[in-house]
């Protein structure tokens, strides 16, 4: 179980790049001596093309993390959700020590994962 009661929010409009510099400013901040990231939370808002993501986190004398956000796209809702769930079980072996997820669904209904992992 991770309890933690803060939470820093962190936004960005995706660029050539995705949201390299978006997830850049999440991994700093959570990656500061005696911080320690617990979960995170997102949602894409397709109007204005940005990406909010909650990190929560604590902060404790000696205790620290140091995570990398992983970003994959997965497939469209249009397929079942057993596709979809062996898709996701898939890019899962490609990375390690899987803290959290969360997900976002665009216009088009495609299915983006964003892990977070610890490194």
């Amino acid at each position: 179980m991770q309890k933690h009661n803060k939470f820093k929010l962190f936004r960005g409009v995706v660029s050539n790049s995705g949201f390299d510099s978006l997830f850049a400013s999440v991994e700093n901040f959570a990656n500061e001596p005696n911080r320690s990231a617990k979960s995170i939370g997102v949602e894409y808002l397709e109007g204005s093309n940005e990406l909010f993501v909650s990190l929560g986190y604590t902060e404790s004398e000696g205790e620290s993390n140091s995570i990398k956000l992983m970003l994959s796209p997965i497939g469209n809702l249009s397929e079942n959700d057993s596709a979809l769930e062996e898709k996701i079980y898939k890019t899962t072996l490609a990375l390690n020590n899987i803290v959290c997820h969360a997900f976002y669904v665009n216009s088009k209904n495609e299915l983006t994962m964003i892990f977070m992992c610890d490194i």
